[in-house]
């Protein structure tokens, strides 16, 4: 491979995501491009450290290039962050490998899965809808239905979260015709979402529940490099807290402020869910009790916190489709390395979409109005009001891309 591609949120950047690195360098990529949410995270909520130290620790532990992965596609279904992540992999016309982390490794069987399910079939939908109407998860009820319908594949290879996701970028890559080949990289330590820690590796989520805590433990799974750029030693558990209760206050009042037909507008909402949601809200105390009361077997915890952060970021139906319709990508520079710099000159040449890192000095102010960059502006800014700290510094308007010189 030349130029690797990894899509990731690195909230925060650990020991595992520096293991996935290391073993793309090792397969002779020379140069790795990393497609990573912003402020706002996929589950739904705040990042536990804000973009640029996430990206700056990324490259100081071995990437070359980070790039924001936009809102509206961080903030949604499996399905849509993948297309977002391939559209900007794709357009920037250099990267020729898509590598992540899997629980299987099953590099073969996962591409012979998206051939099979690129395009969906009718009968393959009806049994996923059966199976969820029978009270499983998404993931269950996808095996289930790839048992049925593809009996020739191994649905095994699926039982693992990182496995999914992998599904949904090979999938893209198919759709796209992207033209991108594909490495995973066998997952190390704990598993994605594991509230345990095996070795010097653990999930991001335990080691967000470790520093929520106080509990300084953390220290031993994330890489010196990266804990002194994502500036962890300084986030206490009272900041997260503080952090939390301005969140909910936030959902609450946009809650209390919307009408059943503005919630029923918020992109994952659907089959009547706005009145759930509504009826939640005047009820819930706390963040963990509005999800409690919200979620169901057909809408998991995660896609709940999903749907409230879509709400107060402005993610909706209508902007998601207009999203597919004009399939829009750019790429915004969050952090980059010599070599880095030698690919953003690359793209220049052969890339097919915009790529943006001085937001002041960008000329057509057109760009600026754009309902997806002015969308990542307004989250941006949301979070530094979550975090309580002041625009005049830390907005998109006044921070930079850092070049790393290590």
């Amino acid at each position: 491979m030349e130029i690797a591609g990894i899509v990731c949120e690195f909230d925060p950047f650990h020991n595992g995501h520096a293991h996935l690195i290391s073993k793309v360098r090792e397969q002779g990529a020379s140069g790795i491009v990393c497609v990573m949410s912003g402020d706002f995270v996929q589950r739904g909520g705040p990042a536990i450290c804000d973009k640029f130290r996430r990206a700056e620790a990324a490259v100081r532990c071995g990437a070359d290039l980070v790039l924001e992965l936009p809102a509206v596609y961080a903030v949604n279904s499996a399905d849509r962050f993948a297309r977002g992540a391939v559209r900007i992999l794709k357009g920037l016309g250099c990267v020729d490998t898509i590598a992540f982390g899997s629980e299987s490794a099953d590099t073969d069987m996962l591409c012979k899965i998206a051939e099979a399910t690129a395009v969906e079939l009718a009968e393959f939908s009806e049994a996923v809808k059966a199976g969820l109407s029978d009270g499983r998860s998404y993931p269950e009820a996808y095996q289930d239905a790839l048992r049925t319908v593809y009996v020739e594949l191994d649905a095994s290879v699926l039982s693992g979260p990182n496995d999914i996701l992998a599904l949904s970028y090979l999938r893209e890559v198919i759709r796209q015709n992207a033209g991108i080949r594909s490495f995973a990289v066998k997952r190390a330590g704990a598993g994605h979402g594991e509230k345990t820690e095996e070795g010097t590796i653990a999930s991001a989520s335990q080691i967000r529940n470790l520093v929520s805590s106080g509990n300084c433990s953390w220290k031993n799974y994330v890489p010196e490099p990266a804990e002194y750029a994502q500036k962890l030693q300084a986030v206490s558990a009272n900041d997260l807290k503080i952090r939390k209760d301005r969140f909910f206050a936030v959902v609450k009042h946009a809650l209390l402020s919307a009408s059943l037909q503005e919630i029923s507008r918020i992109a994952e909402v659907s089959e009547g869910l706005e009145n759930r949601i509504s009826a939640s809200a005047d009820a819930a105390v706390s963040l963990e009790d509005l999800i409690d009361r919200i979620t169901t077997s057909r809408y998991t915890s995660s896609r709940v916190s999903r749907i409230l952060t879509q709400l107060i970021l402005g993610i909706t139906k209508d902007l998601v489709a207009c999203v597919e319709e004009a399939g829009s990508a750019y790429a915004k520079v969050l952090a980059f390395n010599v070599r880095g710099a030698e690919i953003l000159k690359t793209v220049k040449n052969c890339g097919s979409i915009p790529v943006y890192s001085n937001i002041n000095k960008i000329q057509d102010k057109t760009v600026l109005r754009d309902p997806v960059f002015a969308l990542d502006l307004r989250a941006a800014d949301i979070y530094n009001v979550l975090c309580g700290r002041p625009a005049s510094e830390y907005s998109d308007k006044v921070q930079v891309p850092k070049m790393i010189q290590i």
